[in-house]
Parts: C-alpha cells; sequence; structure tokens
C-alpha cells in the first residue's frame, strides 16, 4: 500500500487557468473594439463640413486684377460648385508672409460674408481652405470698384460718341443701390465701417453693390461697435463719433453713405481736397 502511494503521479488540470486567460483575451478585445468605434463616431460627429468650402481643384485663377498691401484680387473661375454651373469669379487671398493679424482678418471677412444674401451686397460663391493659400471666393463685379468706374466716365453730353458718360438717372440709381445695400446690412445688425466708392462694385449692366467687409463687424449684442485708438480709419468717410470717440454704429455708416452718395454727383472727387489728414 505504501509503494503504490508513493508512485502515484499528481493529476493537473489543465482547464483549470485556460479558461479565465481566454476569457480575459475576449473582454480585452471587446473594450478595445468599443474604444475605437466609439472614438470613430464621436470623431464623426465632431467633423463639421462647411458647406461653403469648395475643393481647390474647382478654382482657376486666370489674372490679377489688382492688390492692396497684404491682399491681392484675381478673376478666375469656379466649377460646378453649390449647384451652380461654371462661372466666372472674382477671388481674394492673402500675400505670403503677411502678418497673422491679416490672415486673421481676412477669415473674419469670409465669415462675414457667408451670412449675407441680399442683390445690393456682393456675394460669396464660397472660400477654399484646405491647404495653402486661403482663397474667398465672390461674385464677379466685371466693372470693377465705383471709384474707378466714376472717374472713367464723364457727365451726360449730348456730344458723347463713345456713350461712356452717366445720366443724374444713373447717378440717382446707383445711391438708391448703395442705400439698399447698407439698409440691408443695418436690418441684420452690422456695421460696415468702411463705406466708400472704392470698396462699392459695379456690375456688368452697372448693378452697384457694396463690397469690401474686411472692417465689418456683427453689432446684435450692443448695437454698436468700439474699437482701439492705435486702429487706422477711413478719415473722410468716417463719423465724428468714430473718429473721437471710436464707436461705430449703423448712424456712422449712414454719414458714410452720404459721403459715398457725394463721390457719386461728383464723378469720384475725394471729399475735402482742401483738407490734410491733421486737420
Amino acid at each position: 500500500m505504501e509503494s503504490s502511494y508513493l508512485l502515484k503521479e499528481p493529476q493537473i488540470e489543465q482547464s483549470s487557468w485556460s479558461f479565465p486567460f481566454i476569457t480575459i483575451i475576449f473582454v480585452l478585445i471587446f473594450v478595445v473594439t468599443l474604444i475605437v468605434v466609439l472614438l470613430y463616431w464621436h470623431n464623426k460627429k465632431t467633423v463639421v463640413v462647411d458647406p461653403w468650402e469648395i475643393p481647390r481643384s474647382k478654382v482657376q485663377i486666370i489674372k490679377k486684377l489688382g492688390e492692396g498691401s497684404f491682399g491681392e484680387v484675381y478673376r478666375g473661375i469656379v466649377y460646378n460648385t453649390n449647384g451652380h454651373s461654371n462661372r466666372n469669379c472674382a477671388i481674394k487671398t492673402v500675400k505670403g508672409g503677411a502678418p497673422i493679424l491679416e490672415l486673421k482678418r481676412f477669415l473674419e471677412e469670409a465669415e462675414i460674408m457667408k451670412r449675407f444674401k441680399a442683390h445690393h451686397v456682393v456675394q460669396l460663391l464660397g472660400v477654399v481652405t484646405k491647404d495653402e493659400p486661403t482663397l474667398i471666393v465672390m461674385e464677379l463685379m466685371s466693372k470693377g470698384d465705383l471709384k474707378s468706374y466714376l472717374l472713367a466716365h464723364p457727365l451726360y453730353a449730348e456730344e458723347d460718341p463713345k456713350g461712356q458718360s452717366i445720366t443724374l438717372r444713373e447717378q440717382m440709381q446707383m445711391m438708391l443701390e448703395i442705400a439698399d445695400g447698407m439698409a440691408y446690412l443695418s436690418a441684420n445688425k452690422f456695421v460696415h465701417r468702411d463705406l466708400a466708392a472704392r470698396n462699392c462694385m459695379v456690375d456688368w449692366d452697372g448693378t452697384v453693390k457694396i463690397g469690401d467687409f474686411g472692417m465689418t463687424r456683427d453689432i446684435q449684442v450692443s448695437n454698436c461697435y468700439t474699437t482701439g485708438q492705435g486702429r487706422p480709419v477711413p478719415i473722410r468717410w468716417t463719423a465724428p463719433e468714430g473718429l473721437k470717440d471710436r464707436v461705430f454704429t449703423s448712424k456712422s455708416d449712414v454719414w458714410s453713405c452720404a459721403v459715398v452718395w457725394w463721390e457719386i454727383l461728383t464723378l469720384g472727387k475725394d471729399p475735402y481736397q482742401k483738407f490734410e489728414h491733421k486737420s
């Protein structure tokens, strides 16, 4: 009996450890899969597709129309976007190496324009923000800015072989169209702050529209916009309260609108020609 006891081999239950190990593996796989799925759906929900975004491949730049200190404007074509067929457009961009503040203002202008839809306000067609450079794509106003248009067209005369003169009736129509565009901005609680003939655009049929919204601000909350003393303002077009206190309201835009009307009636002359800025 004793020898048989000593020779008896111990019995090892191999399945005693395998079941919990397999269970742990399955649990880990399930948890990892769940985390991946949750992250996927979270990212899918947080990525908002901008309906204004245009693929860069659908925008073709053709010719430079003008430039400023930090920006450039081109004539181009935008292909089949937002339900529209191919159409001519104006393309605005920021020069390479422009200050970060200018790029910020450029992007703010695009965001402001997304909220406009009126016949006498230049319409945004879309933006290109993927990669560089960022582009703002707008409807093309084929006759350029109002300032240049006025300077190029004399007052109506009976002897006008080229047919380029402007009649008083046409001047009045321009004034009404500018007033209509500014009334739209005011009704929607925006203050332009930079209204001038140079920032109004003329379409192929002579229609005038408000443009250049780089200084435009939303005044939904306070009905006014206050800027710092260091910011430049268009002195000859700015209302007294804007110059003195840097406070801008829709009433300030009314003042600027009257100055633009004066520009129209004088065919593009600068306001307050006899005064220097220091005066």
